[in-house]
Formats: C-alpha cells, sequence, structure tokens
C-alpha cells in the first residue's frame, strides 16, 4: 500500500482584510496600500476535516493559506485566495489508495456588510496537481462551486450561514448542494471560545461519490494563545449520520450499490487538534 504524507506548509490566511477603525480618528489610521493587503496563515492538524469527512483517512497534515484583499468604495472589499494541504483518500477497486497526494484551493469573491450583516459571495476551484489516475477512470475529482455566506455578531454570539452549489460535483456526483450553519459563542473562562456546526451535503449520484447525502456535524472549542506567540489552538469533535448500511443511489436515482467500508471509514466521528498561526 502506497502511503505518502507531504509536508506542506504554505503561507496564507482565511481571514477578512477590513478595516477596523472603528473609534481611532480617520487621520491616525494606516491607509491601505495601493495594491491592497495581504494576510496568511499556516496550520497543523491532526485530521484533515471536510464538511464531516476525513481527507486524510484519519492522519495528520500541514496547511497553509494566503489571502489578497482591496477595498472598494461603499465599504466593499474585493478577494482573492489559495488553500494547500496534504490528502489521502481510499481506492476501493485496489484497495490502496488514489494516487492523490495535495489540495490546492483557489477562491475569488466580494464581501461587504449590511445592517451589520456581513456578507460574502464568491467562487472557488478545488484541485488535487499532480495525480496521475488510471487511464480507465473517467472521474473528474478537481471541481467548482459558487457560494453565499453571511454572519452576524450579537455580542454574545455570533451566527453564520452559507449555501454552496456545484454543478459538478467532485467525483462524477453531479449537482451538489451544501447547507451550514454555526454559532460562535465567547466565553470568559480563559477567553476560550465555544463552537457548535450543522451541515447538510447533498449529491444528485451518490454512487460515483462513494458516500450518500448526509448530514453533519461538530462542535468544540477555541483559544488564541498570546503566551504562545499568538497560536490558536482548537479541540473539535466531527460525526455524520453515514451508516455503513447505507445504499447509494446513481445519478437517476436508482440503486447502484452499498457504501463501501473504507469510505464509511472516513465519515465515523473523530476528535481533531488543530495548531494555527495567522499574519
Amino acid at each position: 500500500m502506497k502511503k505518502q504524507l507531504l509536508s506542506l506548509v504554505v503561507g496564507g490566511v482565511i481571514a477578512v482584510g477590513a478595516a477596523m477603525a472603528t473609534q481611532a480618528r480617520a487621520e491616525d489610521a494606516e491607509p491601505e496600500a495601493w495594491w491592497g493587503a495581504l494576510s496568511g496563515s499556516v496550520a497543523g492538524v491532526s485530521d484533515y476535516v471536510f464538511r464531516g469527512i476525513s481527507q486524510t483517512e484519519g492522519g495528520p497534515a500541514a496547511q497553509g493559506s494566503l489571502e489578497w484583499t482591496h477595498s472598494l468604495p461603499f465599504d466593499l472589499t474585493v478577494y482573492g485566495g489559495a488553500f494547500i494541504s496534504n490528502v489521502r483518500f481510499p481506492d476501493t477497486v485496489n484497495n490502496e489508495n488514489l494516487p492523490i497526494h495535495a489540495e490546492v484551493d483557489l477562491d475569488a469573491g466580494l464581501r461587504g456588510s449590511v445592517v451589520g450583516v456581513n456578507w460574502d459571495v464568491g467562487y472557488i476551484r478545488i484541485s488535487y496537481p499532480g495525480k496521475e489516475m488510471p487511464a480507465n477512470n473517467s472521474l473528474d475529482y478537481d471541481w467548482s462551486e459558487v457560494y453565499i455566506k453571511a454572519n452576524y455578531d450579537f455580542g454574545f454570539a455570533k451566527v453564520l450561514g452559507g449555501w454552496f452549489h456545484s454543478s459538478h460535483y467532485s467525483s462524477g456526483a453531479g449537482v451538489g448542494n451544501y447547507y451550514s450553519g454555526e454559532v460562535d459563542v465567547p466565553t470568559h473562562l480563559y477567553d476560550i471560545t465555544a463552537v457548535g456546526h450543522v451541515g447538510h451535503l447533498e449529491i444528485q449520484n451518490e454512487a460515483n461519490f462513494g458516500l450518500p447525502s448526509y448530514t453533519d456535524w461538530a462542535f468544540g472549542i477555541n483559544r488564541d494563545c498570546p503566551e504562545l506567540l499568538g497560536v490558536n489552538v482548537a479541540l473539535m469533535y466531527y460525526d455524520t449520520d453515514v451508516s455503513d448500511t447505507d445504499v447509494l443511489k446513481g445519478g437517476g436515482g436508482a440503486t447502484a450499490t452499498r457504501i463501501d467500508n473504507r469510505f464509511y471509514e472516513t465519515a465515523t466521528w473523530r476528535v481533531v487538534l488543530q495548531v494555527s498561526k495567522t499574519f
């Protein structure tokens, strides 16, 4: 069995480069450079989980992201970013792993705020460069999504929601829609933030995707640690309602096959530790 783990640490960020001069005088705030601004992050995770599914078969991952932002009139912000991580996926045909070792995402969009509601519309391309798939494998693993996200901060809690749509989801899965909701609650206990998440992925061709349409959920805590060089430490629990007895449907709705055990194992519960640093 071929087991490769790429050590990829790339600068980046998943943060908004919006101005925060609320009570400061305008003349005291540093003006944005003509080209905009860059921010970034690096992270190490004990398991790379995406929408409740392990992308590394339960193994660790090194990740990085980079984002460029530029302010526009009417308090709008345009952005573009990149994310990279090592990945590992099961190949149930030959009981090994697919020859896919890295994920690279590119996104672009527009952010703004209306009556305190922060909104974000954009496009993302998820690709797996360097893959060498067998000639008889006709499935396209690279895919794209458009999305709409919004959040509102009540002070005692921040509520987030999103809709992500793909006309050609990964692995020839056809149309895919993912709906998500999250609540972040800051606490007075050591400045810890509690997090709760629920999402639902609706897949057109489950047989190609290898998993049924499913609901995922997560909860956990995270804390910024200025005493540890400013890193953020998070501990999260992930789970889904995928069952090892699920029967997968094809694009036409016909029963195709039972879920493979190796795919089921990527959708079971797991606890993940993440350490990240933004700059």
